[in-house]
């Protein structure tokens, strides 16, 4: 996806983990709050380092569930078109300042 974002189907969501119950239960509250204990976990885990990166990788991904699961809540709420604009408006930022290296 590097280069200038042409169009949403460039963006379309793909989640790399499936659904989960609490999609269709928690509020955008509710998950933030999961997002925030799953980041602290991933803390907690590089200040336990015992020479493997399995238990850290585990809790960041995670976080990559939490907040797929958030993103959910949101589709849920304000329909899938929304967050897959928010993903393209959030790449053409980061492309702006430069973030992405152009192949």
């Amino acid at each position: 996806m590097c280069g200038i974002v042409t169009t949403l189907r460039e963006v379309g969501m793909t989640y790399q983990f499936p659904r989960c119950r609490f999609a269709d239960t928690n509020t955008l509250a509710q998950q933030s709050r999961k997002i925030l204990q799953e980041a602290q976990e991933v803390f907690a885990e590089t200040l336990r380092q015992d020479g493997t990166d399995e238990e850290w990788v585990m809790e960041i991904l995670d976080v990559l569930h939490a907040a797929e699961t958030g993103l959910w809540i949101v589709e849920r709420e304000r329909g899938p078109g929304f967050v897959e604009d928010m993903k393209a408006r959030v790449i053409r930022k980061n492309e702006v300042r430069g973030l992405y290296e152009v192949l």
